[in-house]
């Protein structure tokens, strides 16, 4: 609110009526409810900014992850890189405001720690609502076989969104993480190959079975062999052979012995 008054410079007043002036003329107008003479700054409108998500699905050399299972490449897919992409669901984030999109490939060791494997920027707009989707290319990453990658994405606000002290002056800009190993969604594991050897020692043991199998019957028909009885008919030439020897034989000797006594 304006107050106004007004003094005159010299003395126009006579108090006393002695024809003496000794006063100031004074003129005051101090109305604090007169509104002609106020003005209101209005409060700045301050952008809504709400407790903003995101929900990401990484895609794995066209595999997509889930909340029931990770994106699973194979090792034959693997072995020229893996091209990982994500997408990336947010909701509450301040409408037609500017924001600086970051996402993270890590590395899940098996002690559970992580390392940084590939990071990617980029400067994105929300929606008309604050809602909607977006995407992030990692491009074509070599990763290890067996291993276990998880997607972090996180989003900052370029001008500052937030009154944190509640003066009507923006200081601090909107931040919203997503960040969590053990989400399946963002997660892809590089399948381990069947082992070529353990096949190979698998095929060759089955084949030393099967040799040692083989040897066995083998050595069984041998010992059958020996052990088998003529079929019919053979080894009968043999019998008639050595019976015609004997009787041939017992001739020769009863003859030679006629004749002896003969000549006796």
């Amino acid at each position: 609110v304006v107050f106004e008054n007004a003094e005159s410079v010299e003395n126009l007043i006579d108090t006393d009526n002695n024809y003496e002036l000794d006063t100031k003329q004074v003129v005051k107008h101090e109305d604090k409810n007169d509104k002609a003479q106020t003005l209101v700054v209005e409060k700045p409108t301050l952008p809504e900014v709400k407790d903003g998500t995101l929900k990401t699905t990484v895609t794995a050399d066209g595999v997509n992850g889930s909340y029931e299972k990770e994106a699973l490449v194979s090792f034959e897919n693997s072995k020229d890189g893996v091209d990982v992409k994500d997408t990336i669901n947010y909701e509450g984030l301040v409408a037609g405001q500017n924001y600086t999109l970051t996402g993270t490939l890590m590395h899940v060791k098996a002690d559970g720690s992580l390392e940084e494997v590939a990071t990617k920027t980029t400067t994105v707009t929300a929606g008309e609502n604050g809602n909607g989707t977006w995407q992030l290319d990692f491009g074509n990453q070599k990763l290890q076989v067996g291993e276990k990658y998880v997607v972090f994405e996180s989003v900052e606000s370029v001008e500052n969104l937030i009154d944190t002290n509640n003066d009507y002056i923006l200081d601090a800009k909107q931040i919203v993480k997503h960040e969590n190993k053990d989400d399946k969604a963002q997660t892809l594991i590089v399948e381990t190959p069947k082992s070529p050897t353990t096949e190979g020692n698998s095929n060759k043991d089955n084949s030393n079975k099967n040799n040692s199998n083989l040897t066995k019957h083998d050595n069984y028909d041998q010992n059958k062999k020996e052990l088998k009885l003529p079929k019919t008919g053979e080894g009968l030439t043999n019998i008639g052979f050595t019976m015609l020897g004997i009787i041939i034989l017992s001739i020769v000797c009863f003859l030679s012995l006629k004749l002896k006594k003969v000549r006796e």
